[in-house]
């Protein structure tokens, strides 16, 4: 597929949804950093302001798989800040601020995610190690 994905772009280099999904490959494959190659690309050839939030969001679990904890919280918090973000994407966001040394405001985000959907496991579980861990102001965000 991923060699379909290559072809397509030799044809048409620009497309974003091809850029996308080649993107999405690379990164299922482990690929990272050719991901956020093609990434870069999708992001050259789109409008400012108008990147596509699962590029974005993409973009963010690669910077987090090749140790770039700021670039992930970066570009995650930019894909949350387009209209109606997933609990998921929130908790993804939650989870790279904890790596980058912001537990504070991964504690804030992940109360976002469970406020969303408050049956969310992932979230729950971050939260509770936050808790666990000592993290000041998690306790009273806990009991609100």
């Amino acid at each position: 597929a991923l060699a379909d994905m290559h072809q397509a772009l030799r044809y048409s280099p620009n497309n974003g949804n091809v850029l996308q999904l080649t993107a999405e490959l690379q990164f299922q494959t482990g690929h990272a950093q050719r991901c956020l190659t093609t990434l870069h690309h999708l992001f050259e050839a789109a409008p400012p302001g108008e990147e596509p939030r699962e590029a974005l969001w993409l973009a963010g679990m690669a910077y987090g798989a090749v140790g770039r904890p700021e670039e992930a919280v970066t570009n995650l918090y930019a894909a949350s800040q387009k209209r109606d973000p997933p609990p998921e994407l929130l908790y993804q966001l939650a989870l790279a601020q904890n790596n980058a040394g912001q537990p504070g405001e991964a504690a804030t985000t992940v109360r976002q995610a469970l406020a969303l959907n408050g049956e969310h496991q992932a979230s729950q579980t971050l939260l509770a190690q936050l808790e666990g861990a000592g993290v000041p102001g998690v306790d009273t965000l806990i009991r609100r």
